[in-house]
C-alpha cells in the first residue's frame, strides 16, 4: 500500500491557507459473489478473500475478452463419450462479474466431492470492465474424484442459462503441482489451457463450513476465474 500526498495553497480574504490531501492507492481484491446453498438460500461468503488475495499485487493491463466457447474442437472419448462430464442437473445460476485486480494463487489440497459454481469472474483492464463487459447468468457443476497417487478426475459442466448450450460437458485428468493444476482433457469441447493456477480452502455457508476450489483458465478470448463450493 502506498500513500501519495499533495499540498494545496488557498487564498481567502487575503489570508493564505495550506491544505494537505492524502490519497490511498492500495489495491484489495474481495470475493465478488455469493455462496448458493441447498434450497437456494443464498448467503454472503464468510471469508471475503478466501479464493485469492492480492496484497498490492497490482492491476490487469491486458484488456479483456468474450467468454465464448463456440467453434472449439470436440474431443471424442469413444465408448465413454456419453458419460462425459458430471451427472445431469445444475444448481441455481449466478451472474458473472469482471475484475481488473490481479490475484495471488495459493495452491492447496484438492478435496474430492461435488461442487457448484459460485463465481464466474472475467479478467480485464479497468476500461473493459467498466465499458465493454456484459454480465450474464451461469450455472455449473463440478465432480472431483480421486484417482490415487495425487491425481484427480474433474467432470465439469458450465452453462450460460439464458441461451442454448450445445456441448457444455467436459472431463479432465488433473495433477496438482505447487500452485498449478496440470490438466489433460479427455472429452468435451477442447480448451487451450493445460495448466490452471488454483487455490483451495474452506468457506462459511448457511449449510456450514464447506470446501472450495478456485482456478483460472482461458474461455474463448477471455480469461475466467471459476470459484466452486462443495455441495
Amino acid at each position: 500500500m502506498s500513500l501519495r500526498s499533495a499540498l494545496v495553497m488557498l487564498s481567502v480574504g487575503g489570508l493564505v491557507f495550506a491544505v494537505g490531501c492524502v490519497e490511498n492507492d492500495s489495491v484489495v481484491y474481495t470475493d465478488a459473489g455469493q455462496d448458493v446453498t441447498t434450497g437456494n438460500d443464498a448467503s454472503t461468503d464468510g471469508a471475503p478473500t478466501d479464493d485469492a488475495a492480492t496484497d498490492d499485487a497490482g492491476v490487469i493491463t491486458d484488456g479483456g475478452g468474450n467468454p465464448d466457447e463456440d467453434g472449439g474442437v470436440l474431443i471424442d472419448a469413444g465408448a465413454d463419450a456419453a458419460t462425459c462430464g458430471p451427472p445431469a442437473g445444475s444448481p441455481a445460476s449466478i451472474n458473472s462479474s469482471c475484475t481488473s485486480l490481479l490475484a495471488l494463487y495459493l495452491g492447496g489440497v484438492v478435496q474430492p466431492g461435488t461442487y457448484h459454481l459460485t463465481n464466474f469472474i472475467v479478467e480485464g483492464n479497468t476500461a473493459y470492465c467498466s465499458n465493454t463487459f456484459a454480465s450474464a447468468p451461469y450455472a455449473g457443476r463440478l465432480v472431483v474424484t480421486s484417482g490415487g497417487s495425487g491425481k484427480f478426475t474433474f467432470d465439469e459442466r458450465v452453462v450460460r442459462t439464458n441461451i442454448i448450450n450445445l456441448q457444455p460437458n467436459k472431463s479432465f485428468d488433473v495433477t496438482p503441482v505447487a500452485k498449478v493444476l496440470n490438466v489433460v482433457q479427455t472429452c468435451g469441447v477442447k480448451l487451450t489451457d493445460t495448466a490452471w493456477n488454483y487455490s483451495t480452502g474452506t468457506t462459511a455457508t448457511d449449510a456450514g463450513t464447506k470446501n472450495y476450489i478456485f482456478f483460472t483458465r482461458t474461455v474463448g478470448t477471455a480469461t475466467v476465474r471459476f470459484r466452486w463450493v462443495q455441495d
